[in-house]
């Protein structure tokens, strides 16, 4: 477990020197980062079944029609179960939104990158799985239990042999790099975005601009931070880490479902933007709330049925303690965002001024002399 953590730290700190560079740097490994993940993809597609032996390469009956329940769970409960992992993969979409900041043309840019991402994501995922079901071979049980570990780096195995496969799963980690990387970025524009509102604590030292860099270095740094605090939870027990993942998901249609639900349940003043459906609104929001809440459900559920203390699914735990924090900070005597947060500051326009905030998260704002503040996008 010491040498694991110490592989796990090395990467967060790597990946936040990293993220910490100047936008224009970070751009170019995006490009990088994108041509790497779509080879992977075509490479798995299209040389998998090619190189695959006669032995492990099955059928279209088998491929297609079969299904396989390990769980303990009914098969129609299991099926939606294993909605996991499809809709934690397509879940990126929204990285786009938290770097909304960084693009031109953000208002049309940023939705057609989010429909854009779930369309390549669906199309290619469907291509990896349709080929991963077409090379694996019959015994999916001997799949799951490799001495290996990995059920990906087995059928890898079964079908490249260990040299090309060795090679291949160096692109599978690269990859898996460069997405770790990239959560921590959204990550780090997400909580300066927070830090400007002055909604986290001691938003004065997070709210930031590099000089040098012209990033906000000091919220890349917190967020490493944070994440190796999360990832002390893996000593607890496999469970407890595996809810963070979890949560990656449940967390995040609670983040969706908040606005949606406000939009038509509430009075506001919504404004239309270049990018809007219209009358679909309102039945498109009805069916993304129901699946969302209907998803959250489930996804509290242990992987079988016959589950111990250890083996429980601690997601509910994990969710429900970082939303007790959220709403204790929120509803805090004195200090509480509910006695002074008025809603998001612009980037374009003069910021709102109050006498009322938390003297940690609006000192920064004060600390000007009640002058207006503005935050130009190159300077996001």
């Amino acid at each position: 477990m010491g040498c694991y953590s110490g592989i796990y730290a090395a990467l967060v700190l790597s990946n936040a020197v990293l993220v910490s560079f100047g936008t224009k740097f970070l751009a170019r490994l995006q490009r990088l980062y994108t041509l790497m993940n779509v080879c992977l993809c075509f490479i798995i597609i299209i040389a998998l079944p090619i190189a695959t032996p006669p032995d492990f390469r099955n059928s279209a009956n088998f491929a297609l029609a079969d299904f396989t329940n390990l769980t303990g769970w009914p098969s129609g409960f299991a099926f939606i179960l294993s909605f996991m992992a499809p809709l934690y993969t397509i879940g990126g979409f929204d990285a786009s939104v938290h770097m909304s900041e960084e693009a031109s043309n953000a208002a049309t840019a940023i939705p057609w990158a989010i429909v854009s991402s779930i369309v390549i994501s669906a199309v290619l995922g469907f291509g990896i799985n349709l080929s991963l079901a077409f090379c694996m071979g019959t015994d999916v049980g001997s799949i799951l239990s490799s001495p290996i570990g990995q059920p990906m780096a087995q059928i890898l195995y079964n079908s490249l042999g260990q040299k090309k496969a060795l090679a291949l799963w160096c692109l599978v980690i690269s990859v898996e790099y460069m997405v770790a990387s990239n959560c921590l970025l959204v990550g780090s524009r997400q909580t300066f975005a927070f830090a400007r509102d002055g909604a986290l604590p001691f938003s004065r030292y997070l709210y930031r601009i590099n000089g040098y860099t012209k990033t906000p270095v000091n919220t890349v740094w917190f967020d490493a931070t944070c994440v190796l605090a999360i990832g002390l939870l893996s000593f607890v027990s496999t469970e407890a880490i595996n809810a963070v993942f979890t949560i990656a998901v449940t967390a995040s249609y609670v983040a969706y479902i908040t606005p949606i639900t406000t939009r038509f349940a509430f009075k506001n003043n919504f404004k239309p933007g270049p990018f809007y459906l219209g009358k679909l609104s309102f039945p498109v929001a009805v069916i993304a709330v129901v699946w969302m809440v209907s998803m959250i459900i489930v996804f509290f559920f242990p992987a079988n049925p016959q589950t111990t203390t250890q083996q429980m699914n601690y997601t509910v735990v994990v969710l429900g303690g970082f939303m007790f924090l959220a709403i204790s900070w929120y509803y805090c005597p004195v200090y509480g965002g509910v006695h002074w947060f008025t809603g998001p500051i612009s980037n374009f326009t003069p910021a709102i001024r109050s006498e009322s905030r938390d003297e940690d998260s609006m000192s920064e704002k004060k600390e000007q002399h009640g002058a207006d503040l503005f935050v130009s996008a190159v300077d996001v």
